[in-house]
């Protein structure tokens, strides 16, 4: 597992895009991004899973 943690008013669609990244170059199959900013630490968390399509995996 990995772990990303921000402290941004708001998660946006581009810190999606950039632990996706981190999850294919380190081959982690699960990742969590933190937002400290939230009022809330449970309201700040998202996961994140990768999905590894097996006809794209090369042997």
């Amino acid at each position: 597992m990995c772990l990303g943690g921000s402290a941004v008013e708001k998660l946006m669609p581009i810190h999606d895009a950039q632990l996706l990244t981190y999850l294919k170059l380190t081959r982690c199959k699960v990742d969590l991004l933190i937002n400290f900013n939230a009022p809330l630490l449970h309201k700040g968390i998202k996961r994140l899973v990768m999905i590894i399509n097996p006809k794209q995996v090369s042997s």
